[in-house]
């Protein structure tokens, strides 16, 4: 109809009924496609049919099937997220696979060496001066990584992040997304219905992975409703299932839709969300909270409870330290010193990392933390922490080469170990001793606080500290033929 506008002089069709007009209509447009076709093969490409009604799918439908046997391609495009499961593009899909007359393709996000061959392309490119080239200065491959990692192989993200390193907006590394790309993810979650819509922000909240039952217990709302909501974001592509490997059961497609649906969230509702969802990990993983002791420390800390959020940074640095992850370790102490000053955690906390700076061979900031330890132990009346920081004083002192001041401290240790009537605190001491006099010859000496921080051992059943006391006298006995 719209080709009178056109063409005022065609002939007025003869008026059918509703129903037949429509199919008048869609012939009318297969006689064209066919008539098109006879001198070359004709390709009719349809872009984002995600937005097509039910008149456009019924249309496409009658002429695919009409043309068949013409030489005649169809290519339709659409977002996945987009097409929910009632749309009726979905329902064109399965028919017209069962009539084998459909072939799918789905792009698959872009890896890293197409990553590498855009930025090469986009160098080459003769109207790109050396200014315009993205990441300038920095090596070829860092840059494909900070790309990938932050665009996810998402074309639209990645043609967005490269687009502003040209125009001088942001780094390859940098955190930001282009606006262009919030605008796209904003636009699709604006269409979500109330509820989904809830849910995506408290699930943006818990992470970029969370459970129905975390999610519930933070909104309150009965599970049939969690799930119906649930049910649209994965028809929207916006989370999917994330397997169990994750520890949990959902995710979010891609992290910058995360990150886009939480920076929507008003802080005061952040804060909040934040703290419920910290007690909901407590509660829904107690048997687990290992796993999950991380991120149970993160929303106290982003839910302002700096005290909850010490004491699980601590816990988390704890976990870390047990399987060698220092530099995990230290950034969770390091946390945990910056939330809370009070002395028991501090003691803690500066104890667990001067071991690690310990073994990591970092001995200037070894030294600021037995400062620090030092000036905790004078200030508590407690003998069995004041014994341990000089035992760690002494290994310091011996690290560094400081032969002097380890016979200071092995004496102060020994005099304050005396006092103290822990029986591991003074046992420990004397394998400090025992270690110390075998380092000056002292054999004699060495054999009998070595027997003697074994005879306590044995009495408190400590298994560790036996080991430890008969590797001194393993050590002794080799040195002196004896063994």
């Amino acid at each position: 109809p719209e080709l009178r506008v056109r063409m005022p002089d065609l002939p007025t069709p003869p008026e059918v009924d509703p129903e037949r007009e429509r199919v008048r209509l869609f012939e009318a447009f297969a006689a064209c496609l066919q008539a098109l076709a006879k001198q070359r093969p004709l390709v009719v490409v349809l872009e984002d049919l995600h937005w097509a009604g039910e008149g456009t799918i019924e249309a496409l439908h009658f002429l695919v099937r009409r043309m068949v046997q013409q030489p005649v391609l169809f290519i339709a495009t659409y977002r996945e997220e987009e097409a929910t499961r009632a749309h009726p593009l979905r329902r064109l899909r399965r028919e017209l696979q069962e009539e084998k007359i459909l072939f799918t393709f789905t792009p698959r996000s872009l890896g890293r060496s197409d990553v590498a061959d855009l930025l090469t392309r986009v160098a080459r490119q003769p109207s790109a001066s050396s200014a315009e080239v993205p990441g300038e200065g920095v090596p070829e491959a860092s840059v494909a990584d900070a790309l990938l990692a932050r665009s996810g192989g998402n074309p639209l993200f990645l043609n967005e992040l490269i687009q502003g390193l040209r125009e001088g907006r942001g780094d390859p590394a940098g955190d930001e997304l282009p606006e262009t790309a919030r605008e796209a993810i904003s636009q699709r979650v604006g269409r979500l219905d109330e509820r989904s819509s809830a849910l995506a922000e408290v699930a943006s909240v818990v992470g970029n992975g969370f459970d129905v039952d975390i999610v519930r217990d933070v909104t309150g709302w009965a599970e049939n409703d969690v799930l119906d909501a649930l049910s649209q974001l994965i028809d929207r592509r916006i989370v999917k299932e994330s397997g169990s490997r994750s520890g949990y059961a959902y995710a979010f497609t891609h992290h910058l839709v995360q990150d886009t649906i939480y920076g929507q969230i008003a802080q005061d509702a952040r804060v909040r969300r934040h703290r419920r969802v910290a007690r909901a990990l407590e509660e829904t993983f107690a048997d687990r909270r290992r796993e999950f002791v991380a991120a149970i420390a993160r929303h106290h800390d982003l839910g302002l409870e700096a005290g909850p959020a010490a004491a699980a940074y601590l816990a988390a640095a704890k976990t870390a330290f047990e399987v060698y992850a220092y530099d995990e370790a230290l950034r969770y102490v390091e946390r945990c010193l910056q939330l809370d000053s009070s002395p028991a955690l501090r003691r803690e906390a500066l104890r667990l990392r001067e071991t690690m700076r310990s073994r990591r061979g970092e001995r200037t900031e070894q030294g600021e933390d037995l400062t620090a330890l030092d000036a905790l132990a004078q200030a508590s009346d407690d003998p069995v922490f004041a014994c341990d920081v000089l035992r760690r004083r002494v290994f310091y002192a011996r690290a560094v080469g400081d032969p002097e001041g380890e016979v200071s401290l092995v004496v102060q240790l020994m005099a304050c170990a005396a006092r103290c009537r822990d029986p591991r605190a003074r046992a420990d001491s004397l394998v400090v001793e025992a270690v110390h006099a075998t380092m000056l010859g002292d054999r004699a000496r060495a054999a009998r606080a070595a027997g003697e921080a074994l005879a306590i051992y044995q009495e408190i059943g400590d298994a560790a500290g036996q080991l430890e006391a008969r590797c001194v006298q393993i050590e002794l006995a080799t040195d002196g033929g004896t063994f």
